[in-house]
């Protein structure tokens, strides 16, 4: 997904915008803006992290801007190990989480992107 803009969309459950499972997934330079979640507004990515196999690549958000994406979460989780994660250059600004949650969330290793 490049140079996209996702505004308004509204899920029950997770990813306002964007959920996937299983699935490599590469974001560049696009905008989430007003994307309304139950839990995680703008994005949520899950990789299988029972498979053995290495990924062929690695799920990147890269140059994108999270603008006023609301949730009980927060604008962007993702469920994988760091190592299959590049996440930089990106934007989150204004997001509405649960008061318990970052705004940006990478599990299982832990680690918060921006808290």
């Amino acid at each position: 997904v490049t140079g996209c803009e996702f505004v308004g969309n509204v899920a029950s459950g997770r990813g306002g915008a964007i959920f996937t499972s299983g699935r490599v997934v590469d974001i560049r330079d696009s905008v989430f803006s007003g994307n309304v979640a139950g839990n995680t507004g703008a994005v949520f990515i899950e990789r299988n992290l029972a498979d053995s196999t290495p990924p062929p690549a690695r799920t990147s958000i890269i140059g994108c801007r999270f603008d006023r994406d609301t949730s009980g979460a927060g604008a962007v989780e993702v469920v994988v190990s760091r190592d299959d994660l590049v996440f930089a250059n990106n934007v989150v600004v204004g997001a509405v989480g649960g008061t318990t949650r970052p705004l940006v969330q990478i599990t299982p290793s832990g680690q918060t992107a921006i808290g």
